[in-house]
């Protein structure tokens, strides 16, 4: 466990390391780790964890397809079914899925990339409709392309015209918005906008890594 400070907006949080590319048992003793760190209580997941892949398809390999596939949606799969229902027994509590606008608008060469995050975005619904009734507000964000050390790689010569660059900072309202009780209705909406709230968090995945494709 490594704890670190949150200068910008304040408190602390502590860093659990897990390669959510092993699959399921790695996410799932991520998840009974970070209850334990706090103290048996998991208010707020974000499912963070990502890889990106910028490719022709026929260039796309089976084990990168599992890669990917594994990060980008077993882990969230996984840890949501490991830590919703002690938020349903509790009566409250958030997911937040970090989907993209890739989910909605076809862009050549992120084929793989988008259908996870399509498939976020439809386990958002669903998980709403599972947990919404329980308390649990189930949400996706959708940013457009979020430019940091990890996807630089992966953008450059993507020139299609409707992205828009946008720094990571400028997110930040929007993922303390999201699990704040003024979006209480537990229906599936996603957003591009999240009040600070003192609850236990658990941020599986942290920046997004890219791979190049051939």
């Amino acid at each position: 466990v490594q704890p670190f400070a949150l200068p910008i907006y304040g408190g602390q949080a502590d860093y659990l390391p897990a390669d959510l590319s092993e699959g399921a048992p790695v996410a799932l003793g991520l998840a009974e780790e970070a209850t334990r760190l706090l103290g048996g209580r998991v208010d707020i997941l974000v499912n963070n964890a990502g890889l990106i892949r910028i490719g022709p398809t026929a260039g796309t390999d089976e084990a990168a397809f599992d890669q990917i596939w594994t990060v980008n949606v077993k882990s969230a799969y996984f840890l949501t079914g490991a830590l919703a229902p002690a938020m349903v027994a509790r009566g409250g509590g958030a997911v937040i899925n970090i989907g993209s606008i890739n989910a909605s608008q076809g862009m050549a060469g992120s084929a793989l990339y988008s259908a996870t995050k399509a498939t976020l975005h439809s386990l958002t619904r669903s998980w709403a409709a599972e947990y919404g009734p329980g308390g649990v507000r189930v949400n996706t964000i959708a940013p457009g392309l979020v430019q940091t050390e990890g996807t630089s790689g992966a953008h450059s010569g993507v020139n299609t015209p409707s992205i828009r660059r946008t720094l990571t900072s400028g997110m930040a309202d929007t993922f303390l918005f999201e699990p704040s009780p003024r979006t209480s209705m537990p229906a599936h909406r996603v957003t591009r906008r999240v009040t600070r709230r003192r609850e236990n968090l658990v941020s599986a995945g942290g920046q997004a890594q890219a791979a190049k494709g051939d």
